[in-house]
């Protein structure tokens, strides 16, 4: 049955002080066939396995894993633990992993929503954890190298995109914006990259920037340095305005495709941006709180930008990060007749 998609956002396990540092997102949904896991993990350890699995915990829809407080596998409708036998992820020698796993049967989403999702090192140890929350609907985009890409990167990640959601702080552009979440790695140490929503409709010809034709062109404004574990990692989250949706309008994201450029400015890897959940009807909860970027509406020609430069680690206090220093800007844009063809 079809309850819509959990969403879990990976930071530091609660007291672990070990030497492993691990980021990412999980996106989880139920059918009949049982518990789908799919999503990425960027980890300062290359080339390692470690087990995903879903938690218990003492109080279920708490805010974060230490005051949920997060106990064993969780596994109430059968009396063999099914997440020793579970698929692991494993790390590339850039340290990031691409989750996929086939579903896990006797689970439905609807009762793993509150519950936490915990990472463990090859040792076994807990070293990640993030709580689940219930979306009635998400779009997102595994993204790989572009097609024809033949430069020395080799880019794994995950973009999660959710139209319509008020903005936790900052500006108030009203519900017509677009949460957009990005992780990403093998981006190379020390790099800047920027990560858009293209028009096209395919990774072998992605088009440009998604805006309204005549529109100020919002993505500009999103460049961010990569400074998570492992070689050139990162993940943020944005909030663009200008009226983006899931299936409707010429700014519908669901069949686009997100594009990651490097710092010179070219497409070095790209994923076709899919909807799955409930019919996207009702309002959405905020994907975060911080480490946000928020671009101007397209019929502003004055761009208000709101950057926190932090990674994933600064503004979920989690281990290894930053302190998300705040920079505001006010950004001119001149005025354009559509996407630009490069970029």
């Amino acid at each position: 049955m079809n309850s819509g998609v959990g969403l879990a956002s990976l930071s530091a396990y609660p007291g672990y002080t070990g030497p492993t540092t691990l980021l990412g997102s999980v996106l989880l949904s139920s059918s009949s066939s049982g518990l789908s896991l799919n999503g990425f993990l960027q980890s300062s350890e290359s080339s390692i396995s470690g087990g995903l699995h879903v938690h218990s915990v003492a109080t279920p829809g708490a805010t974060s894993c230490e005051a949920a407080g997060v106990g064993g596998h969780y596994y109430p409708n059968t009396s063999e633990d099914p997440w020793t036998s579970t698929p692991k992820y494993t790390t590339t020698d850039t340290g990031s992993s691409s989750i996929s796993f086939d579903p896990i049967p006797g689970f439905d989403l609807a009762e793993v929503s509150g519950l936490a999702v915990v990472a463990h090192d090859a040792g076994g140890d807990k070293v990640a954890c993030g709580m689940i929350s219930l979306h009635p609907g998400l779009a997102s985009a595994p993204i790989s190298p572009l097609p024809g890409y033949s430069g020395p990167l080799s880019v794994l990640g995950l973009a999660v995109l959710e139209p319509g959601v008020p903005i936790p702080s900052g500006p108030d552009l009203g519900a017509a914006s677009l949460a957009f979440s990005v992780s990403v790695g093998g981006l190379g140490a020390n790099a800047k990259y920027a990560a858009h929503v293209h028009s096209g409709s395919s990774c072998d010809d992605p088009g440009g920037h998604l805006f309204l034709e005549g529109g100020d062109d919002p993505w500009t404004a999103v460049s961010l340095p990569a400074s998570g574990p492992g070689a050139g990692s990162t993940s943020n989250l944005f909030y663009m305005a200008g009226g983006y949706s899931f299936d409707s309008g010429p700014l519908a994201v669901s069949g686009r495709t997100v594009v990651l450029h490097d710092a010179a400015g070219a497409k070095v890897a790209c994923g076709p941006v899919s909807y799955s959940g409930l019919p996207p009807e009702a309002p959405l909860a905020p994907l975060g709180s911080a480490g946000l970027v928020v671009a101007g509406a397209s019929f502003s020609v004055l761009i208000l930008a709101l950057l926190f430069f932090a990674n994933h680690w600064g503004w979920l206090g989690g281990k290894g990060g930053g302190d998300g220093e705040q920079v505001l800007e006010m950004l001119q844009r001149p005025s354009q007749d559509g996407p630009s063809p490069n970029v």
